[in-house]
């Protein structure tokens, strides 16, 4: 579109841009007139999120993300409806305990609203002038009544300064750049009830993060200790049947007691075959012996003196055995004991000397170094007899002892599998305990940061009034609506409207235009002349060849009420105006529309132009086609078309510039 074709535009429909926008500005101007005045204040408080320290020295990791997300969960909180909702109720239990106006609690204004909203009857049986707690418990109670004053009129009115949804369109909740601090800012009519509004938010925002907060870290560090407890108790049961294990089966260490088992029969196995080594040994040399000596051995047996002291032997030497299997035998004990044995040894070689001399003459007396081998061998055959004796009894009793240990140690393992299995539990659950103590305190920690660092102030000053920005935007807001209706209209015209569109709709060759009439137009009329004059002039260009005659001109259209005798009359004015000289012989007749009445196919035979009056402000249908095709038919002569009630600002195509 066109700059002039804009300036038309705009020109045509002054009146809408002058009177829609000042009519808006207007009501605005007119309902706006008394509404109280805003008043604003803002808090800010510090939530060490960003900076803040934590007891496991990980306070300065978190990410950007993670940082975002804590600071929408924090502003979340404060915009809760549970959160707006007890400001709104404790705000009003403030409100409802005043018995007068207080400007630093709610101003004439406020009070007088509110004893107008709620019955006295209300007030007196919620009202509790010596608590505001139990003030505010008789309000939640009673706002939960079916149809009650308070919650409709108060608690769910938009406007009110009690309820969640006027708190929140008056509430504004952001983050103070990047840093820890988190500003919250609150307007309202009463500038007491901007204050104590922002600081009962802070208060129960502050009091709600640490609950959340405590909650969220108590309930998993409950259920950690429920379950250490349990782990504890499956340990101590393991480590008790691990005991009575133990102590009915009289095992101290069964790893340790099952080597010494082991260590202990090898050693006895191989003192037992050391000793009967030297048992046959010393037996074979002490058989030897008596042949050479003709010793009865019987006859030394039967002495008792023999028999008590190698009864004494046998006792010592069996203790001795005992002396030397043990650990850490005292040297001191077993030297006392060595020189006992010695002694009796000595006696039993005394003893056993005499009765030799006494059974065998002096002719056959030995030599002395045969005798005293034979005395020797004697002392170690029973010596060594009495060793293995008491060898062959302790194996017997490790061997019974081994058999009845070996059997345990699966038992055993099994018990020691479980007291593992629970040990590794235990302390796994007990590392998960500490791990949730220690987020639970870095939560309190967290909680504990948030401080009033800007506690709200009292607006003295109402805000700068919006009252004439909302007069400018409404006075806008009708400009933009004017503009977005012409250019609406402009884009969805389907009328005949211009020449050139006309030209694509209706297919015939444009005689002229007729301009719509306006009478404060001042130069209409000229514009009107050059008009008809231009058509004359092109249906006298059509008929050039037909002029030395009267021609029969024919007007018709399809639809009725498109202005034919109106042209009819401008055609003619204009001939007659011409001089007679020039004049052309031009015979006008008027048919009726085409789609109300018969054609007359008579008077199209004898005519020698048709024209078409097309009105511009109408659309061209396909109905008009097809009558304006079937009239074509049965004519052989020429035709034409004149659009008629062109608009000033589609007449530029045909006359210039309209004024």
């Amino acid at each position: 579109m066109s700059a002039y074709k804009l300036f038309r535009l705009f020109r045509r429909y002054l009146w809408a841009f002058l009177v829609i926008p000042i009519a808006l500005a207007g009501s605005v101007y007119f309902f706006t007139r008394f509404l109280d005045p805003d008043f604003a204040t803002d808090t800010l408080i510090y939530t060490g999120l960003a900076s803040g320290s934590s007891l496991d020295g990980e306070g300065n990791r978190m990410d950007y993300q993670t940082i975002n997300n804590a600071f929408d969960n924090l502003i979340n909180t404060i915009e809760a409806r549970t959160t707006l909702e007890e400001v709104g109720i404790r705000l009003l239990a403030e409100h409802m305990m005043l018995k007068k106006p207080n400007p630093a609690v709610a101003n004439e204004r406020t009070f007088e609203r509110l004893h107008k909203d709620i019955p006295e009857s209300v007030f007196k049986q919620l009202v509790n002038y010596n608590s505001v707690e139990a003030t505010v418990k008789n309000i939640y109670k009673y706002s939960v009544i079916p149809r009650n004053v308070i919650g409709e009129e108060l608690l769910n009115e938009k406007k009110s300064f009690y309820s969640v949804e006027g708190i929140n369109k008056n509430l504004k909740v952001s983050r103070e750049g990047t840093s820890d601090m988190i500003r919250m800012e609150y307007v309202a009519s009463d500038p007491a009830v901007v204050k104590r509004s922002l600081e009962l938010m802070s208060e129960i925002f502050i009091r709600r993060q640490k609950e959340l907060k405590s909650t969220q870290s108590g309930s998993v560090v409950a259920y950690f200790e429920k379950q250490l407890q349990d782990a504890f108790n499956k340990l101590s049961q393991s480590e008790n049947d691990l005991k009575n294990f133990s102590s009915q089966n009289r095992i101290i260490n069964y790893y340790e007691q099952t080597r010494m088992f082991a260590d202990q029969d090898k050693t006895i196995t191989n003192e037992i075959e050391k000793a009967r080594a030297e048992l046959e040994a010393s037996k074979a040399a002490l058989s030897q012996l008596d042949q050479k000596l003709n010793m009865r051995e019987d006859l030394v047996l039967k002495s008792d003196d023999v028999r008590s002291v190698r009864d004494s032997l046998a006792i010592l030497n069996t203790r001795l055995t005992f002396f030397d299997l043990q650990p850490n035998p005292d040297p001191v004990k077993r030297q006392a004991l060595t020189q006992q044995i010695k002694q009796f040894e000595q006696k039993a070689r005394k003893d056993i000397g005499q009765l030799y001399q006494i059974n065998n003459s002096t002719k056959g007396i030995p030599t002395k170094s045969i005798f005293d081998q034979w005395l020797e061998y004697f002392v170690s055959v029973d010596r060594n007899q009495a060793r293995v004796t008491v060898l062959e009894n302790i194996k017997q009793g490790y061997d019974s002892s081994y058999q009845r240990f070996a059997p345990l140690g699966s038992n055993l393992g099994k018990l020691e599998r479980g007291i593992s299995v629970a040990e590794r539990e235990y302390l796994e659950i007990l590392h998960g305990l500490s791990l949730s103590k220690l987020r639970e305190q870095n939560l309190l920690l967290s909680s504990s940061n948030l401080k009033i660092i800007d506690p709200p102030k009292f607006p003295a000053k109402p805000e700068p009034s919006k009252r004439i920005i909302m007069i400018i935007g409404a006075a806008f807001l009708g400009l933009i609506l004017v503009a977005t209706w012409i250019f609406a209209r402009e884009y969805f015209d389907q009328s005949l409207k211009s020449p050139k569109r006309a030209l694509d709709e209706i297919r015939l060759p444009l005689v002229g235009i007729c301009p719509q009439h306006r009478s404060f137009r001042s130069n209409m009329e000229r514009v009107e002349d050059i008009a008809i004059n231009q058509c004359l002039a092109k249906l006298a260009a059509m008929t050039g060849h037909m002029l030395n005659r009267p021609l029969s001109i024919l007007v018709t259209s399809t639809r009725e009420h498109t202005g034919k005798s109106y042209f009819i009359e401008k055609m003619q004015n204009a001939l007659a105006a011409l001089p007679e000289n020039q004049r052309p012989q031009f015979y006008f007749l008027e048919i009726p529309a085409l789609l109300n009445h018969p054609t007359p196919s008579h008077l199209i035979k004898d005519a020698d132009v048709t024209i078409f009056v097309a009105d511009a402000k109408e659309r061209w249908l396909p109905v008009d086609r097809h009558v304006v095709n079937t009239y074509l038919l049965n004519m052989t002569h020429t035709a034409g078309f004149v659009l008629n009630r062109v608009g000033p600002d589609e007449l530029g195509e045909m006359t210039g510039k309209v004024d």
